[in-house]
């Protein structure tokens, strides 16, 4: 009964949680000088990802609801990057999102178990499998963006590369196990990074 959306508020980019009950009366999450946007809310509903570049740098930062003070923790925390597009796992233990850092875009895969991040692969916006075993990932050269599968785990190319008609805002993984179901079937699949 709760989302969460950004608007302008005090001419900057906030974070509001809103009730689909009763919208007229939202909750103002973020109130801070830097710029809060893009929110994730997590698979148990007690936690919501965003970007900020209150540090100077636009980092991943979770806010925890749970929590009155010491609410907001910089999850990416990597100076001298920009991370952006940031996403649950399923179970809520992983979160993944895209640095820029040096020109090189890649994918970052954060364990909120053991506190450890760790690069896995190429690519920009990054989308869980309905399991958590994959990612769907946008990669871009400079005549063309494709899609890549990755394992969440070992970072190999499962499923071959899907070459896209244009510019990619957004990607959404379908909820169905048909992809999971092909790649099951089809174990030999062994596809190069190009």
């Amino acid at each position: 009964n709760w989302i969460v959306i950004e608007s302008y508020l005090d001419d900057n980019l906030e974070l509001q949680i809103v009730s689909t009950i009763n919208p007229q009366d939202p909750i103002r999450l973020t109130e801070d000088q830097a710029a809060d946007h893009s929110p994730a809310w997590s698979p148990e509903g007690r936690s919501i990802l965003f970007v900020s570049d209150r540090t100077g740098d636009q980092e991943i930062w979770l806010a925890d609801l749970d929590s009155s003070e010491n609410r907001f923790t910089n999850i990416s925390n990597q100076p001298d990057a920009q991370d952006h597009a940031p996403a649950w796992s399923p179970n809520g233990d992983q979160i993944a999102w895209s640095t820029l850092r040096d020109g090189l875009e890649q994918i970052v895969i954060y364990s909120l178990i053991d506190k450890t991040s760790r690069i896995i692969a190429p690519g920009s916006q990054p989308v869980f499998s309905p399991d958590g075993s994959m990612l769907l990932v946008v990669n871009e050269t400079p005549n063309s963006e494709f899609l890549t599968v990755f394992s969440s785990i070992t970072g190999k190319i499962l499923y071959p590369i899907v070459i896209l008609p244009g510019a990619t805002q957004s990607i959404s993984w379908n909820i169905s196990t048909a992809l999971q179901q092909w790649l099951t079937n089809n174990p030999s699949i062994n596809v190069e990074y190009p």
